[in-house]
């Protein structure tokens, strides 16, 4: 018996042996060293891929969400009329109504092409740049529109450009500049009814040159009670007659606009007369127009009005 286990244990040790031999042998083969050297690398990659996305999650969402990125100083040059509050003041409106799940006004996100459409839109602004400048300010460049008059349609008065776009609203037309002129009776006919006569009082503008000229400005003034906006090449007209006449040491009051052909009525300082024009017209014509009434040796003293609507033809009265 003894005999038999010694040798059942030898078996066991040499099949051990063997064993071992053909693991190690395994082991070694190059076939399963690329198998291992694969999966390593697969490992490698997924965690590099995981770790990536995960900085990269985590600095976007720093990028976008981090207050050291949200705009909030501003550098504004090429100002004039326009305060700079309310530029700001525009700017942060958009901010406000652009956010959604990314601050409008994160460094990253803002589209600084959208501000300068903005404010061209806004504003009565010839040219506007924008540009971001790291990490929190916004800088931008504008050119106003040149103011030439001021002009009022009997509601309020601002400021025009010489093509006649509004630049800036100074204030409303006072109470007091519209004055009574007396009473106006007209005759109604409505259906089923008996003709009425109706009274109602009229009322015309008189704007206040004066304080006009003291709080904005001495600048050439139109008017056109009820009117619209000015027709291209009416605020050129009407400050080429300011200096005509300024030259011929008869100072404009104000220029009155009649209707929309371009009718217009000249005020002087310093005349109880005016002088009716056409704004749609050449100016060279109507200045001819008027040296030659001026130069007339038959000229009355007294007259109301010199009419210089016409071409070739001059009334006055």
């Amino acid at each position: 018996m003894g005999g038999r286990n010694r040798t059942k244990e030898k078996t066991r040790i040499l099949i051990t042996d063997r064993m071992r031999r053909r693991k190690r042998k395994a082991a070694n083969h190059p076939r399963i060293d690329r198998l291992r050297q694969k999966k390593r690398k697969r490992i490698l990659l997924w965690f590099t891929i995981t770790m990536s996305i995960c900085f990269l999650v985590a600095g976007l969402f720093f990028s976008l969400y981090n207050d050291r990125f949200i705009i909030d100083r501003y550098t504004i040059s090429g100002l004039v009329h326009v305060k700079r509050e309310e530029v700001i003041g525009r700017i942060d409106r958009y901010f406000l109504d652009s956010s959604g799940y990314v601050p409008a006004q994160n460094y990253f996100a803002l589209d600084p092409r959208k501000v300068e459409e903005l404010l061209l839109q806004s504003f009565s602004f010839k040219f506007v740049s924008a540009q971001k400048r790291y990490p929190n300010e916004l800088h931008i460049t504008a050119e106003e529109r040149v103011s030439a008059t001021i002009y009022s349609d009997g509601s309020a008065y601002v400021y025009v450009s010489p093509d006649g776009v509004v630049v800036q609203k100074l204030r409303l037309v006072h109470d007091d500049e519209w004055i009574s002129s007396g009473q106006r009776t007209t005759t109604v006919s409505e259906p089923s009814i008996n003709l009425e006569d109706r009274a109602h009082e009229e009322k015309h503008f008189v704007p206040d040159i004066r304080a006009v000229q003291a709080e904005f400005g001495n600048m050439p003034i139109l008017i056109w009670p009820h009117g619209g906006a000015l027709r291209p090449g009416w605020v050129d007209q009407g400050v080429a007659w300011y200096k005509e006449l300024a030259l011929r040491k008869m100072p404009v009051y104000y220029i009155e606009i009649i209707d929309r052909f371009g009718d217009a009525r000249i005020r002087l300082e310093n005349h109880t007369h005016t002088i009716l024009i056409n704004l749609a017209r050449e100016t060279e014509e109507q200045f001819h127009a008027l040296a030659t009434v001026l130069e007339h040796e038959q000229l009355p003293k007294q007259i109301e009005y010199i009419d210089l609507r016409f071409d070739g033809i001059i009334y006055f009265k």
